[in-house]
Parts: structure tokens; C-alpha cells; sequence
């Protein structure tokens, strides 16, 4: 455009109409951003000590949540994993790059890495502050994806 048109045009109101946009956030991910945000700002996790006298409780102690008896024969027997592999008990980790495009995963303990950076964890109950649930968790560094694997059992 040559500078004459250029300046013609300069200092002109342009109108740019827009169909509005109507965001819903649905039932279920509302539930578990207040859990996070709850979560974030409760000091006291969990008071309640574990029972357990393994290696596992030292973590369930220090970071205030709860491991389920079939993960710990899960963590007891191995992984039947040729990809992942069982971190030890000390390098254990909560996850917080994934909280805020999934909610659901804020407090989730990783428990086993593969060579490629992704990640197995355990994600809390729906209804619990502290109690891990039973379904092994993907994490996918790549995309920032996480993929809800079967039950332990």
C-alpha cells in the first residue's frame, strides 16, 4: 500500500463485529478446580498417620496422602511394564504441571517414569483429600495429555 492510501486510512474507526462467545464449564471440572484451589490453601493435608509400617508410610506421612492396599502389592510385586519402570519410594513426586489444564490431577503421586520423560501417577479420589485412587494415571510430556489407565489389581 503506497503511503498516501496509508494515511487516508489512518486515524479511521474500524468496526470489527463478533459473534459472541459462551463459555461453559461443566459440573465436574467446577468440582475439582475448588478442590484444587482447597487443596492449595489447606496446610493440614491429612493428620491422619499411616498404619503401615513399610516403605511406603514415611511418604504417607510426609506428604499427607494415602497409598491403597492394592497399589502397595502393586509397588510390593513390580511393574509388569516393559516401558515404565518403578521409581524407589524417595523419588516419589507430586505432579504440578498438569493441574491446571486437568484439575483432576492436582496431588497426583508419580510413581514410575519411562526414558521419555513421561510419567505414571495416582490421582486422588473424586471425594477424598487424601486417599490416592486405584487407576494408574498417564502423564505425556510431549502434548500435556493424561491418559485414565485400568484399575490396579
Amino acid at each position: 500500500m503506497n503511503q498516501e492510501d496509508y494515511d487516508k486510512k489512518k486515524g479511521k474507526n474500524i468496526e470489527v463485529k463478533t459473534n459472541k462467545v459462551k463459555v461453559e464449564v461443566s459440573p465436574e471440572t467446577t468440582f475439582f478446580i475448588e478442590k484444587m484451589e482447597r487443596l492449595k490453601n489447606t496446610s493440614v493435608l491429612n493428620s491422619t498417620k499411616s498404619t503401615y509400617n513399610d516403605n511406603l508410610s514415611d511418604f504417607e506421612n510426609s506428604y499427607g496422602v494415602k497409598f491403597s492396599d492394592n497399589f502397595r502389592t502393586l509397588y510390593r510385586n513390580g511393574l509388569d511394564s516393559e516401558e515404565y519402570k518403578l521409581l524407589k519410594v524417595e523419588d516419589f513426586y507430586i505432579e504440578e504441571q498438569y493441574q491446571d489444564r486437568y484439575p483432576e490431577t492436582y496431588g497426583a503421586v508419580i510413581v514410575a517414569e519411562n526414558c521419555c520423560g513421561d510419567s505414571l501417577g495416582l490421582i486422588l479420589k473424586k471425594n477424598s483429600d487424601y486417599e490416592l485412587d486405584d487407576i494408574l494415571v498417564e502423564f505425556i510430556h510431549e502434548t500435556g495429555e493424561i491418559d485414565k489407565g485400568s484399575n490396579i489389581s
